[in-house]
């Protein structure tokens, strides 16, 4: 009896193999995607998506809700992850927000030494941490042997722009003064990526030291999403639509202007992008992302104004590709990692 049971379940681990690797080959040759990849990207298409009309509602009723918390206490708990505290006061509150630490096993195999990398996680601007950026960060910390401290910013509409330059700026300058050794990564995913640009050309202009490198992963730069090469991309993104992210960048941007360079990086002059050249800028961009068009041209901006910038385009990717767990991400941890030791490593 037990024989045939373990038979049995041979015979359907061996069929699940089996066809899992016939899909993962029809993928790579339909779709030059790895079979999990076309899987994320078709959930993400029958997914129930929602109009502009239905995301000015949701963020109505999120007015009058309680702002979710930030990370999980089990994430805590586990050791994952802390609660950085600075000192400035009891409630480990930094300046308005929470900010959580990910910190390596064993510092002495790190890849680069003394390096910090301040995370500024994406979400459209309304929403907070997920899985993919807990499971991100851990593996930052882990692997490469650097210190990840992640602000918790209120998003929208619990919280504006204003609101978040004004706490991590408060935590950068902080832990510049508190860390005087450390080397310090700017880095991000999606909105979050396009908001640590927006603070890395505030910074500059307000002459505050700048970080050692800027990493950004499909990073949104232009909020108004008014590139008119944009629609020839729309039936390629099963995950991204412009008419809702407008809706939550208006909600974001509260009294600022959604062309103010501070909320729409590629709307920044010359002279202010120029003012980026002590960062080394490393960009990861999906090509089939309605980013794609705003992001390769801020890329060409970058390079033109004598900005150290390396953009690495994964073909037939989708948005945050990095993130999630899939074998065309293996590529972009070495570039991840080969951007902060160039960044870091005299």
């Amino acid at each position: 009896m037990a024989k045939n049971t373990i038979a049995k379940l041979v015979t359907a681990a061996a069929a699940l193999t089996g066809a899992a690797w016939a899909f993962d080959k029809y993928a790579q040759h339909k779709f030059q995607r790895s079979g999990i990849s076309l899987a994320i990207n078709k959930l993400s298409e029958l997914s129930p998506s929602r109009t502009a009309q239905d995301e000015m509602a949701l963020l109505d009723e999120h007015k009058s809700a309680e702002r979710p918390a930030g990370l999980p206490g089990i994430i805590l708990k586990s050791g994952i992850a802390d609660v950085y505290d600075d000192g400035n006061d009891q409630d480990f509150d930094t300046f308005g927000m929470v900010t959580y630490r990910f910190k390596p096993r064993d510092y002495s195999s790190a890849t680069v030494h003394n390096v910090t990398v301040l995370y500024v996680h994406g979400g459209g601007y309304i929403t907070g941490f997920d899985a993919y950026h807990v499971a991100f960060m851990t593996r930052l910390a882990r692997q490469m042997g650097v210190t990840v401290i992640a602000p918790d910013y209120a998003p929208a509409p619990w919280g504006t722009a204003k609101d978040a330059y004004r706490s991590i700026t408060a935590l950068y300058t902080r832990y510049g003064i508190l860390n005087p050794d450390e080397k310090v990564i700017l880095m991000g995913d999606s909105a979050g990526a396009g908001l640590a640009f927006g603070l890395a050309l505030t910074w500059a202009k307000q002459g505050l030291q700048a970080p050692e490198g800027i990493i950004a992963i499909s990073p949104w730069v232009d909020v108004t999403l008014s590139n008119p090469d944009i629609h020839a991309y729309v039936d390629r993104d099963p995950m991204l639509d412009a008419d809702r992210l407008r809706v939550d960048a208006h909600e974001w941007a509260g009294q600022w202007s959604m062309d103010d360079s501070r909320i729409s990086p590629l709307k920044a002059n010359s002279a202010d992008i120029k003012a980026l050249h002590k960062s080394e800028v490393t960009i990861i961009q999906g090509s089939d992302e309605i980013f794609f068009p705003d992001v390769t041209d801020f890329a060409t901006r970058l390079t033109s104004a004598g900005v150290k910038t390396k953009l690495h385009i994964g073909e037939h990717m989708t948005h945050d590709y990095p993130l999630q767990p899939i074998p065309e991400a293996k590529e972009s941890w070495s570039q991840i990692e080969m951007a902060i030791v160039e960044a870091t490593v005299e």
